[in-house]
């Protein structure tokens, strides 16, 4: 290592990399043996030694032949072959390589400058990989990339980017009064343990909490005598119906239960395979047909994505004009209030 902690090669490790066998399955040389157990040692201790780590990695897995490295990471190493490969990539990916770099240039206490910007996670660090130079460096200047950071934010941050009216989140509110109104609002809601971060909402479009949706002027939009159809998180039904009220609307019942074809989903408890979405009146909304049946089968979407034959069963229970809240889809028929700009029309 150099003053500064950058890892140094010197003639005699060029030249046995060089020499390394170039058969898959002779037997591992004492340099091998060394260069990955020094890596393995390097990795246990944060993100400068991951740095290191991966450079060594890369060094010895370039200079192997097809087959052999995957040997050293079975036979010599203590971590994973999935996990060597994973610093590896992260030692390569030239926006942390350039960071790490910069870092190493501007502090001489190297690993204290390294972990005051770059997270210890190797999970972590590996999402940051593949971003484009300004983007990187535009999250380092906001504060999306920090020591401290959790999985995920910068995939929150890249969603939030993309939904965020540019005017503003607060879309101004359509003309006129609807008899149907469907929402569907971006829940906010704790999640349990760290595994829950990655099937987090807010990965796929920016939330809201529960006093925000509840403070949305949707009474507004609503005819005297209006039915509300509100998609419901299960594990926040009660705060539906709080939703419900503060909207101006009396919870009735169940409209719709979407059973979701494909396998069942994820769940604390028992594994979610059903959506709910709740029926609230205001006034005396007419009920135009008898038949319409609570149950949808239909297939999972993309995230957060509804059944299309929710909104024809709307349409045959009660009577418009039809209004519906932070759409994921445009749909024919139907005015929508939200901020999704990457809405698109879809006929029948």
């Amino acid at each position: 290592m150099s003053e500064r902690g950058e890892l140094v090669i010197t003639t005699n490790d060029s030249m046995a990399l060089q020499a390394l066998p170039k058969d898959a399955d002779a037997p591992i040389t004492d340099f091998e043996i060394e260069q990955m157990r020094l890596g393995d040692e390097e990795l246990a201790r944060g993100f400068d030694r991951i740095m290191r780590a991966g450079e060594r990695y890369a060094l010895l897995k370039d200079a192997s032949v097809h087959g052999r490295f995957m040997r050293l990471c079975s036979e010599v190493s203590v971590f994973s072959h999935r996990t060597i490969n994973q610093v590896t990539r992260i030692a390569r990916d030239p926006n942390m390589l350039r960071a790490y770099r910069n870092m190493l240039s501007t502090s001489g206490d190297s690993q204290h400058a390294a972990n005051l910007v770059l997270p210890s996670d190797k999970t972590i660090l590996e999402e940051l990989c593949g971003l484009e130079p300004e983007r990187f460096d535009g999250f380092v200047k906001d504060g999306v990339i920090h020591a401290d950071m959790k999985r995920g934010d910068t995939r929150r941050a890249l969603v939030k980017a993309v939904h965020l009216d540019p005017e503003g989140q607060a879309a101004p509110l359509p003309e006129g009064t609807y008899g149907a109104i469907l929402a569907d609002p971006p829940w906010q809601f704790k999640l349990w343990g760290d595994g829950g971060s990655q099937r987090a909402p807010d990965r796929h479009y920016p939330t809201i909490p529960l006093e925000e949706i509840k403070a949305l002027p949707v009474g507004e939009l609503a005819a005297k005598d209006c039915a509300l159809f509100l998609w419901a998180v299960q594990s926040m039904l009660p705060q539906a119906v709080e939703v419900m009220e503060a909207w101006g609307f009396e919870f009735r019942t169940s409209a719709f239960v979407w059973v979701k074809e494909g396998g069942a989903g994820l769940g604390y408890w028992t594994r979610k395979d059903t959506e709910i979405c709740l029926l609230g009146i205001k006034g005396s909304p007419k009920r135009l047909n008898a038949d319409v049946r609570e149950a949808i089968k239909a297939k999972r979407g993309r995230h957060s994505e509804k059944p299309a034959e929710v909104y024809r069963r709307i349409e045959r229970l009660v009577p418009g004009p039809y209004m519906e809240l932070f759409a994921r889809k445009a749909h024919l028929g139907w005015n929508r209030w939200g901020n999704d700009p990457t809405l698109k029309e879809e006929g029948r």
